[in-house]
């Protein structure tokens, strides 16, 4: 694909479109940065919550 046709390809895209796209990426970067800090939480939980198991 050439830069004119990529050109066109984005405007023809209408409005709602890129709306849907921004609310789509936006989504993923929440979601991407939640399970970041669950997975720290989770990490941070078990350093201090888990009791060392003695036989």
């Amino acid at each position: 694909m050439s830069i004119p046709e990529i050109i066109l390809l984005i405007e023809s895209i209408p409005v709602y479109g890129w709306a849907v796209v921004l609310i789509l990426a936006v989504a993923v970067c929440v979601l991407a940065v939640n399970t970041k800090m669950n997975i720290m939480i989770n990490i941070e939980k078990s350093d201090t919550e888990i009791p060392a198991r003695t036989k």
